[in-house]
């Protein structure tokens, strides 16, 4: 289903047509958030994703808190700077 999304925006592109939004249930709703490696595309499920890794750790952990941000490693993921 992502490559015929893809396929479908990427010729409207061509076309110089934009689309401004796309809709899909939920059973389609991993192709609005995550790309085709399953890295997330949003920052919500990015949060999401850091949150579930934090979950799951027992004692392993990595915060670096630096003024206004906060440095997460966690686990696969890539080490992520949170603003607040």
């Amino acid at each position: 289903m992502r490559n015929v999304a893809e396929h479908v925006l990427n010729e409207f592109a061509k076309k110089c047509i934009h689309i401004p939004a796309i809709s899909f249930d939920g059973l389609w709703h991993n192709l609005s958030v995550r790309d085709a490696t399953n890295r997330p595309l949003t920052k919500l499920q990015l949060q999401k994703n850091v949150w579930r890794e934090v979950c799951a750790m027992k004692n392993k952990k990595s915060f670096c808190v630096s003024g206004n941000a906060i440095q997460i490693q966690c686990g696969r993921l890539p080490k992520t700077t949170v603003e607040m």
